[in-house]
């Protein structure tokens, strides 16, 4: 086969675009974070932006100085915002009303604590069980709206205790605040907070170890397969394990 003149004027020119056409459809192996300039928005409890908020950023924007971080609430259920590229990853507990298709890591394992106020006549005594179910509690209710079905606190369905709580409040921060300030006890995840028990509650809240077994919690990160790959959405991921390792390790 002979190259016609024109054919042979644009040899050049046509291997040029072969070449640039190849590397469009080739992902780039490597991300340039100095330049980064991108809003990742993560869908997680009020409480995980309590206690993990301030070091995610602070992590993120040490490696790329011109990202920014949104975090919004999941105490409304909203199922499809990681399906529909609303949001760019989700912090939870996997559950039958996961959706199989996302993709996960596992963040880190939990337990549950009691906390009291440190002049609670409870922390003078052994804790028992019985010694327990004689005082009263603040329960943490996430559901909304509230529904009768709805209404049953932390205390009775994580803990056995045959009585209610007597008020009942959205979140663990809160019920924290409740227990510091008043003659109750509130039930509480460890690791969840930590942090905020040791910065806000540490001069003016007691902690205790539970008199009984309790199954544990598995926080993980959710997103979506089409983001698997993305480098940037890698990167955040990688954000968001670390600073969980690094917040859960002992705090002396």
């Amino acid at each position: 086969m002979v190259l016609t003149p024109y054919a042979v004027s644009i040899k050049d020119q046509v291997t040029q675009l072969v070449y640039q056409l190849e590397h469009v459809f080739v992902a780039p192996k490597n991300i340039d974070l100095a330049n980064l300039a991108k809003q990742f928005t993560l869908r997680a409890s009020v409480g995980f932006a309590e206690n993990y908020g301030t070091a995610l950023l602070s992590l993120m924007r040490q490696q790329a100085p011109n990202v920014s971080l949104r975090i919004i609430s999941k105490e409304i259920k909203h199922t499809q915002q990681l399906k529909q590229g609303d949001i760019d990853a989700e912090i939870g507990v996997i559950g039958d009303n996961t959706d199989i298709e996302m993709m996960s890591r596992l963040l880190f394992n939990d337990y549950f604590i009691a906390v009291c106020h440190k002049e609670h006549p409870i922390t003078q005594q052994q804790i028992t069980l019985d010694l327990l179910s004689q005082y009263d509690f603040v329960g943490v209710q996430r559901q909304s709206p509230l529904s009768p079905q709805s209404q049953g606190s932390c205390v009775n369905s994580l803990t056995g205790l045959s009585k209610s709580a007597i008020i009942n409040v959205s979140g663990f921060s809160t019920a924290m605040t409740i227990a510091s300030q008043s003659q109750l006890i509130a039930i509480v995840p460890e690791r969840f907070t930590r942090q905020i028990r040791h910065s806000l509650f540490k001069q003016s809240l007691h902690t205790f170890q539970l008199p009984f077994a309790m199954a544990t919690l598995s926080i993980s990160l959710l997103w979506h397969p089409r983001m698997n790959n993305d480098l940037s959405h890698m990167w955040f991921r990688e954000c968001l394990w670390q600073v969980c390792q690094d917040i859960n390790n002992p705090i002396t």
